[in-house]
């Protein structure tokens, strides 16, 4: 299933690589196990089991909460953040295990998710939304 794996696993890859930097000896012995979570959210070139960045909807520049189907109330994106911290959490996997393409790959992902949030989420002086709705200034699930 799709639902939520990038709120999910953010905090278990953006943990990894804090204890990488620590340790640079963990992504030899437990490397693996986060390679393959970062693979389930972010994917990569190199991945054949697994699509490039699953929740990511380019068109949009943000991520799907349940994936590219709409559900009863259409699709959602309820934690933005975590959808963020993700994406900061691949970016930092990259970085402290030296693998420059993910790294670059993550700080991609994570830029597009940070202008989506900031243009549909965050609407300070934005013209997407008409005035009357724009005057709540952060749009909900």
């Amino acid at each position: 299933w799709y639902n939520d794996h990038h709120f999910q696993y953010g905090y278990f890859v953006y943990a990894a690589a804090a204890v990488q930097h620590l340790d640079p000896t963990f992504a030899a012995r437990r490397g693996a196990h986060f390679d393959f979570l970062v693979a389930d959210i972010a994917g990569g070139a190199n991945n054949t089991l697994l699509p490039a960045a699953r929740h990511k909807d380019f068109w949009a520049f943000h991520s799907w909460a349940n994936g590219l189907f709409a559900q009863g109330d259409g699709k959602n994106e309820e934690s933005s953040t975590e959808a963020i911290n993700a994406y900061y959490g691949v970016a930092l996997w990259g970085q402290a295990t030296n693998n420059t393409a993910l790294a670059d790959w993550g700080r991609l992902l994570l830029t597009m998710e940070l202008r989506a949030v900031q243009r549909y989420w965050h609407m300070t002086d934005d013209s997407v939304y008409d005035a009357v709705f724009a005057a709540n200034r952060m749009v909900g699930n």
